[in-house]
């Protein structure tokens, strides 16, 4: 109950992250709550399903339904289309289809705004949607000559690089920078007053 919170601060109180809290959660339906009797002692949850999977089983996905369904269950995002591919979260992706693609179908400001989809426990390949085609092509990761996107997760990835842009940040010399910008300053002030002092034919040399 929101009004129940009083002086509880979440960020300053919880005793775990949400997304940990959610795993958790999921542990505990699987592992306990359906693993265990219910409260009268008729039935255990999982044996129930076990017995109705028995009587009638759900059917299998082909291997073509399973990529349509990883298409339907990605993140939707909007992307720009350039020569040089797709770029999502400092990722490039392209290939032959899409090089194809973009020599048969000149881009304009609309068009080359596309739809994509991203499977958030795989960033190797990502959907792109192709209105000419009326459907999604799959798109490798380009320059991944170290297998860096091989089964990576999107939060995975997102922590590597903001661990890499902290790395960045503490290799800065913030004296030295302030020094060199500070340098550049004075000498682009003296040369614009040493250049107001020359005549024309002394500045074009």
């Amino acid at each position: 109950n929101v009004l129940e919170k009083e002086d509880y601060d979440p960020q300053k109180d919880a005793v775990m992250r949400f997304g940990v809290f959610v795993e958790e959660l999921h542990r505990w339906i699987i592992d306990v709550h359906n693993a265990s009797a219910d409260s009268r002692n008729t039935r255990i949850p999982n044996c129930h399903w076990q017995k109705s999977e028995d009587v009638l089983p759900p059917p299998t996905l082909s291997e073509s339904d399973e990529k349509k369904f990883r298409v339907i269950m990605g993140l939707f995002d909007k992307r720009t289309l350039t020569s040089q591919g797709i770029k999502y979260k400092h990722l490039m992706y392209d290939n032959v289809a899409l090089e194809h693609y973009r020599k048969q179908y000149p881009l304009s400001r609309d068009s080359k705004m596309k739809t994509i989809k991203i499977v958030p426990d795989d960033l190797s390949r990502i959907f792109v949607f192709l209105d000419e085609m009326d459907g999604y092509i799959e798109v490798p990761c380009k320059y991944d000559p170290l297998g860096y996107t091989n089964k990576l997760s999107l939060c995975e990835h997102i922590r590597t690089v903001k661990v890499h842009r902290d790395f960045i940040k503490g290799q800065v010399d913030s004296l030295s920078l302030a020094k060199a910008r500070q340098a550049l300053h004075e000498r682009i002030k003296l040369e614009h007053e040493n250049i107001r002092q020359m005549s024309l034919p002394q500045r074009s040399k």
